[in-house]
């Protein structure tokens, strides 16, 4: 059980419960781009030699965030993503 899941157990009115609900969401905010700039660093390591242009940097970045985004509008239940 995620904290998404036990957030849902909750009325929507209760003040607490929303507070809380937003602290989850500012947290995953903060931690997407972390783990864009890793996957971007090891894209760029791997098929790059670890040069990339400006242009190659912000393409690399708009690739990664369509895909995560891409991946998790498809999939219904992301837990089966994250094992991998």
């Amino acid at each position: 059980m995620s904290f998404g899941d036990l957030f849902e157990n909750y009325c929507r009115n209760d003040d607490l419960v929303t507070f809380g609900r937003f602290c989850y969401g500012v947290t995953v905010i903060l931690t997407y781009p972390i783990e864009c700039f890793v996957t971007r660093e090891v894209i760029a390591n791997v098929f790059f030699r670890g040069n990339l242009s400006s242009v190659f940097h912000i393409i690399i970045t708009v690739v990664i965030i369509t895909v995560a985004t891409l991946v998790s509008l498809l999939i219904d239940c992301l837990g089966i993503v994250l094992e991998l």
